[in-house]
C-alpha cells in the first residue's frame, strides 16, 4: 500500500480555494493490482456518485449565475443511442447496408444521458462537454430534449482527438457569443 495523496479534485480545490467535492474521498491510496486488498465501489456506486456529481455541477452553475458550464469525461455517451428515430434515419441513411437495431438496446450511460437532457433543459446556459474515448474528433450538438425531441442549442458537445490523429482544441470563452465556448481544432 501507498501512503494515502490527495486527489487532483482536493489539489485543484485547495488552489481555487473552495471545499473539495464531497462525492469522493479527499484522498486516494495505490494498491498493487495483485493485492487481495484491491477495493473496488461497486458500479452502482460509482454510477450514483457520478450522477450526484453532475447534479452539483448544474446546481452550483445555477447558484453562482455562471455564464456556462464545461463538463469533462472520458467516455463517449454514445448520444446516438438517444437520438429520435428520425434523427437516427438521417443519420443512419449516410452508410450503405447500415440498418438500425430495433429496439436499441440498453446502455450504461441510459441515466447520464437523461440527467444531464434535464439538467441541460433546466439550466438554459451554454454547456460544453468535452470526452475522448472513440478517437474522432467532432464538434456538434448530440443532445436532444425529451419535452421537444429537437437538439439542445445550449449543448455542445467536443471529442477530442485521440490516435492516431494527435492534435488539440483551442478553447475560447467568449461571454458577447451566444455560444460562449468558441473550439477549433488545431
Amino acid at each position: 500500500l501507498e501512503i494515502p495523496t490527495p486527489r487532483w479534485t482536493t489539489i485543484q480545490a485547495a488552489k481555487l480555494g473552495v471545499a473539495p467535492p464531497d462525492v469522493v474521498p479527499a484522498t486516494v491510496q495505490e494498491r498493487a493490482w495483485s493485492s487481495p486488498i484491491w477495493y473496488t465501489p461497486d458500479a452502482q456506486a460509482r454510477k450514483a456518485a457520478n450522477m450526484a456529481w453532475l447534479r452539483k455541477a448544474f446546481a452550483r452553475a445555477k447558484a453562482d449565475n455562471s455564464l456556462g458550464l464545461v463538463l469533462i469525461a472520458h467516455a463517449n455517451p454514445g448520444f446516438e443511442n438517444f437520438w429520435p428515430p428520425s434523427y437516427l434515419a438521417r443519420y443512419f441513411r449516410m452508410f450503405h447496408g447500415t440498418k438500425l437495431p430495433n429496439p436499441l438496446p440498453a446502455s450504461a450511460y441510459d441515466d447520464y444521458v437523461r440527467i444531464l437532457g434535464e439538467e441541460v433543459e433546466s439550466y438554459g446556459k451554454p454547456t460544453a462537454l468535452f470526452h475522448g474515448d472513440t478517437h474522432l474528433f467532432r464538434i456538434d450538438k448530440p443532445l436532444f430534449s425529451a419535452k421537444t425531441r429537437r437538439p439542445f442549442e445550449n449543448f455542445t458537445r467536443v471529442e477530442t482527438f485521440g490516435w492516431p490523429d494527435s492534435h488539440w482544441v483551442h478553447v475560447a470563452v467568449d461571454p458577447a457569443n451566444p455560444e460562449l465556448f468558441i473550439c477549433t481544432a488545431q
